[in-house]
């Protein structure tokens, strides 16, 4: 079974590099190496911390109710279901 690669990015993200300068790094990165199996994901309205943000700003932080976006589970745990679905079928 070949290796797999998941990066997700949060749009409203300020304190990690930003995402359309670090995805196109990481794309080519992904296209050279030998597994054909990773995905990329942006994800619009949502802070470093998975929340969904106005602005992305710490201080913000403190308003934010949410501890975690419910679009980011999905996106996250179907993702995870894709593969062992394939695991399983490839045993």
């Amino acid at each position: 079974m070949g290796k797999k690669a998941y990066k997700v990015y949060t749009k409203e993200a300020i304190e990690i590099a930003p995402s359309d300068r670090e995805i196109p790094i990481v794309k080519r990165k992904l296209t050279a190496s030998k597994s054909k199996k990773n995905e990329i994901v942006l994800l619009e309205g949502l802070n470093h911390l998975f929340q969904e943000s106005k602005t992305g700003l710490v201080s913000e932080y403190p308003q934010i109710e949410q501890t975690f976006a419910p679009k980011a589970l999905e996106v996250i745990s179907n993702w995870i279901l894709k593969q062992t679905k394939r695991l399983y079928h490839e045993n």
